[in-house]
């Protein structure tokens, strides 16, 4: 099991700004003119998070967003509330310092600010971070189709494409 990170005091007013209700969104094109995305910028103890707000069938979810991890992942409640259907057998995974099972699932109607995200299986397991505020990760399987991506932690922004 992953460790549960809790110790992030400033997540609920960091996301804050991010909050604003769920609306469409055009379709993502890596060769599309660039895109910034708010995000908010989280400094705790010599860590460094950066969260993005997601819409996932028309409700807000806040997804840290993790360059370095190849596949996406929500957390199993929060994918069972977006009513996510189940694409799969259980399958097992290992990282560094942790390992579990997941369910994969299929997000369909979902988007990452203004930019409408094309469907895409992802895994569903046990995740908590913030007392449940931030319910995923966006990683380079979604990431790596905007070609190219930027983050500006000093004025907390996130640029996809260009």
């Amino acid at each position: 099991m992953c460790p549960k990170l809790t110790s992030w005091t400033a997540l609920a007013a960091a996301t804050t700004a991010l909050a604003g209700p769920a609306t469409g969104a055009a379709p993502a094109r890596a060769a599309a003119a660039p895109v910034q995305v708010p995000v908010a910028v989280l400094h705790s103890h010599g860590e460094v998070l950066v969260i993005a707000p997601l819409s996932i069938n028309r409700r807000r979810a806040l997804f840290v967003v993790d360059t370095g991890a190849s596949g996406s992942l929500i957390d199993k409640r929060a994918a069972k509330k977006l009513h996510l259907p189940r694409v799969g057998r259980v399958q097992h995974f290992s990282g560094v310092g942790c390992g579990g099972s997941s369910q994969p699932v299929r997000v369909s109607n979902w988007s990452l600010g203004s930019i409408r995200l094309a469907s895409r299986r992802i895994s569903s397991t046990k995740f908590s971070l913030g007392g449940g505020l931030v319910v995923g990760l966006l990683g380079s399987d979604v990431l790596s189709s905007f070609g190219k991506v930027s983050i500006d932690y000093a004025h907390q922004v996130m640029t996809l494409g260009g």
